[in-house]
């Protein structure tokens, strides 16, 4: 059983890996660090404290939605709000419908549950807004070669899963703008070109809310505009960044 457990932890790692492996460098692309911002969960603070702050950097973001949730409390995003963010020009992609582990649901032997927890989500996203879905943000980021076939062999792209979360840390033993430096250099250290920062709470819901709320949020975006001005950075949509 263990040395079953071993080989199997060995696979994932080494699948992983592979997938760090195809990660163009900066030295091959000679171009600013691209920079994406998601945010997960779908709070009704990314409609209300985000996407205000948002068009106001002039900045495209990426909002990872789980479908079950919208509408169905004071906290959640409401579907006419996530049209607004679509209308805005945001992406607006799948998070499935429940946030299950998509693992734990194949390792079960309920695929058949995974697959509904994305299509499901797909279908009541596309109904709601007339948009075309092409991602799925996994939950718990949690990647592993099975849930890459699944995904992949229901027609969908698996959202960059390798992202920082920035947010309100353990006692915060640092700011939501040191965070955002700290990730952002850590990127550059490593010589990729492409990063996706990862938000959840912004005020008083959701995951890991900051501190001072909204008030950090524009700290962390006052930082990213002043590493775009040096040329060191460009935060750009997904898309751009993962073509």
């Amino acid at each position: 059983m263990k040395t079953c457990l071993l080989a199997s932890c060995i696979l994932i790692l080494a699948a992983a890996a592979a997938s760090i492996a195809d990660e163009p460098t900066a030295a091959q692309a000679g171009e600013p660090l691209k920079v994406v911002l998601t945010f997960d969960d779908g709070s009704k603070e990314h409609a209300t404290l985000a996407a205000p702050l948002l068009a106001e950097y002039g900045y495209q973001a990426t909002f990872n939605i789980i479908t079950d949730r919208i509408g169905m409390s004071t906290n959640s995003l409401t579907w006419g709000q996530v049209r607004e963010l679509a209308k805005a020009g945001h992406e607006i992609a799948s998070h499935t419908c429940t946030h299950r582990n998509l693992n734990t649901l194949i390792a079960e032997g309920k695929s058949d549950d995974a697959r509904h927890e994305i299509l499901d989500s797909v279908a009541a996203i596309e109904s709601n807004t007339q948009i075309r879905v092409t991602h799925i943000c996994l939950p718990f980021n949690a990647w592993t070669p099975d849930v890459d076939k699944l995904v992949k062999g229901l027609g969908f792209d698996i959202q960059e899963f390798r992202r920082p979360n920035i947010g309100g840390d353990d006692e915060m033993k640092r700011s939501a703008r040191e965070q955002a430096r700290a990730a952002v250099k850590k990127a550059l250290d490593d010589k990729r070109v492409r990063l996706a920062l990862m938000f959840h709470g912004i005020d008083k819901i959701g995951w890991r809310p900051f501190p001072n709320g909204a008030a950090d949020l524009r700290s962390i975006f006052e930082e990213l505009r002043e590493l775009e001005r040096s040329g060191v950075i460009k935060v750009v949509p997904y898309a751009e960044a993962y073509p």
